[in-house]
């Protein structure tokens, strides 16, 4: 797989110990696929590449965790709801204890289709769900993966955010998805400063 060629030919550097990649979105099957979801989407793709089953426990969360060079990366999706998923972090906080940084992956109205945005911390952007690990954390210092999902301002926001993505979207998404990887390898290799500076102009058109 793409992600696990690259971490053999390169270690990344890090400080903490533990680093938690969360997608955000909501459980059960009547949501896959849908806008508000793809951060989900993205953590499927990054469970793929490294051939990972996702389990449940008492976290709220479908998560799986690996090992590479003394850190342990985990692989997180809350299952509390999005309103709520500062919940299911907190709980991953308090068990892990300290050395923990996070990466949180989300879907941003305030984006085209095809842009992604790296941001190391920030409000919530009218985003509930960033709202919620703001609340539950206490800090809003994390760093962030924005994926575009642009705003039809003629649809309810609720609606919009909770229906799929048009035909020609989905092929422009499929790509994002497909990106995030080498995202995340960036970040992960050469720091969250020079990923962002490498991505931030990253847009997929048709």
């Amino acid at each position: 797989m793409f992600f696990n060629k690259l971490f053999r030919k390169k270690p990344f550097n890090t400080e903490n110990n533990k680093l938690l990649i969360v997608g955000l979105g909501n459980p059960s099957n009547k949501y896959n696929h849908t806008r508000h979801n793809i951060g989900f989407d993205v953590i499927d793709k990054l469970s793929n590449e490294f051939e990972l089953n996702l389990k449940k426990n008492s976290n709220s969360a479908q998560w799986n965790s690996f090992h590479f060079q003394g850190t342990e990366i985990y692989l997180i999706k809350p299952t509390t709801f999005m309103n709520n998923s500062g919940k299911s972090l907190k709980q991953f906080h308090s068990k892990l204890g300290k050395n923990i940084e996070f990466l949180i992956i989300y879907d941003d109205l305030d984006l085209p289709v095809g842009k992604i945005r790296l941001r190391k911390n920030g409000s919530a952007g009218g985003h509930n769900g960033i709202k919620s690990i703001i609340n539950e954390l206490g800090t809003n210092e994390f760093e962030r993966i924005r994926i575009g999902i642009s705003q039809d301002r003629n649809e309810n926001t609720i609606n919009y955010v909770l229906g799929k993505f048009r035909t020609e979207e989905q092929e422009i998404i499929d790509e994002v998805i497909n990106s995030i990887p080498r995202v995340i390898y960036s970040i992960l290799s050469n720091g969250f400063d020079v990923a962002m500076n490498e991505y931030n102009g990253y847009s997929i058109k048709t």
